[in-house]
């Protein structure tokens, strides 16, 4: 190596490299304020009405606030306190995706569920696999309950039931749990109830597992037989026959198909996607030729897409003959049916006089839509926000209750029992019963 011997070389040398740093300095700190005011301007602007429950004055408050401080954050702690700051505003539609700067490598490898008994791990990566079927109980000696009221700040919450769908999906962003101040390094201690009820400890290596799409790296709890509702969770929409009960079980997953996302302009991606037209054909004609006692059209696991699809074939089946319809018509709701889902949900109720059966909606009859976006600048964000509100019922309820209250449990799910179609293979019993 060459030393520079030149006192004069030396010092402008030196210069140089200080000036380099500050100005990449000022730089960042300008490219995010840049950023910042780009949301700050746009984003009311482009929501339908983003200052429906905060004002304007709060929101401008806490941007410009944000703004002063991006030289003294982290670039993933301005994306969560913008998150903050949008999910306070109260659109459960309208939020950051910051994928372009906080990366899914920092995750911890386990997919939770929130049953009636608490939060179970129900898939995690190979090395973590002892947790698989346990109750959590902390993450670096911090109880869930702890985490979960923290995490409600990223999030606009509707109602309770969209806290157990959302909250545990938030839990295993180890940005946030970092930004909280529940977790330093990549080595996590995670500690669950083991079988005999005690304690038990995992450390748990985070990494970009992406456990929804790669099997071959993850173990997913196995129950005893897979409950009805929870056979098939990536098929976008089924159907199954269940002799035993003359009951035709019809599962709707996403309010998406072929057909719409040609609709959409993108024809291109619709060739990989299920087409939805003859999947109606082989409902209608199954309520024509099947003896059908009991229809039950489940929408627990649909977080929505484009109603009218659905809203079409429940006009279908109310147009049917009245020897074709059903003796009963029962739909399945839950803390993940939101959104378009939500309108199909009051199409049975309105078209169909189905009977109701789970939990509450996480979506709101009442509810913003129609998800439209912009991205900044430099830092890639994309901002989501609602273009349209949609009005339903005129009581403004924060959630739609079911008329059969029925939470899951994880006894249930362990022995393979569907909780909300048993309920409703008892009210046709005891139906039975009082026709006798």
């Amino acid at each position: 190596m060459q030393l520079i011997k030149c006192p004069t070389c030396l010092f402008i040398w030196i210069v140089l490299v200080v000036s380099t740093r500050v100005w990449g300095q000022i730089d960042r700190s300008d490219q995010w304020d840049h950023d910042l005011a780009v949301v700050q301007q746009d984003l009311p602007r482009l929501h339908k009405d983003l200052f429906f429950q905060k004002d304007s004055t709060w929101f401008y408050a806490q941007m410009n606030e944000l703004r002063r401080q991006v030289h003294s954050l982290s670039d993933e702690d301005i994306v969560i306190r913008l998150q903050e700051i949008v999910a306070a505003m109260g659109d459960s539609h309208t939020w950051v995706n910051g994928t372009a700067v906080i990366h899914h490598k920092a995750t911890l490898p386990l997919e939770c569920f929130w049953f009636k008994e608490g939060l179970f791990v129900l898939v995690g990566e190979r090395h973590c696999q002892a947790l698989v079927g346990k109750r959590l109980l902390e993450i670096n000696g911090h109880p869930v309950r702890t985490i979960l009221d923290s995490l409600e700040q990223v999030v606009a919450l509707d109602n309770e039931a969209m806290k157990w769908d959302r909250l545990p999906r938030l839990i295993r962003q180890v940005p946030l749990l970092r930004h909280y101040g529940f977790v330093q390094g990549d080595t996590i201690p995670v500690t669950v109830q083991n079988d005999e009820g005690a304690p038990e400890t995992v450390h748990v290596v985070s990494q970009s597992v992406r456990l929804e799409s790669d099997h071959r790296v993850s173990v997913r709890y196995q129950p005893g037989s897979w409950p009805q509702g929870w056979k098939h969770p990536d098929s976008w929409f089924w159907e199954e026959w269940l002799p035993a009960d003359s009951i035709y079980f019809v599962q709707y997953n996403r309010c998406w198909s072929k057909e719409v996302q040609r609709k959409q302009g993108k024809r291109k991606y619709a060739t990989s996607m299920p087409a939805f037209k003859p999947f109606g054909d082989q409902v209608i004609h199954t309520l024509k030729t099947r003896p059908v006692k009991a229809l039950v059209l489940d929408l627990r696991f649909n977080g929505g897409g484009s109603s009218r699809q659905g809203t079409r074939l429940i006009r279908q089946i109310a147009a049917l003959r009245p020897d074709q319809q059903p003796e009963k018509i029962y739909v399945l709701q839950g803390r993940r049916t939101f959104s378009s889902a939500v309108i199909n949900l009051l199409d049975t109720k309105k078209h169909l006089a189905a009977i109701a059966v789970g939990e509450m909606t996480g979506g709101k009859a009442n509810h913003f839509g129609e998800v439209k976006s912009f991205s900044t600048p430099h830092w890639k964000l994309q901002i989501l926000y609602s273009s349209r509100y949609f009005r339903f019922n005129a009581l403004n309820e924060d959630s739609i209750q079911p008329d059969l209250h029925v939470m899951p449990t994880f006894a249930d799910y362990a022995a393979g029992r569907d909780s909300a179609l048993d309920r409703i293979r008892e009210a046709l019993r005891d139906a039975d019963l009082n026709s006798e």
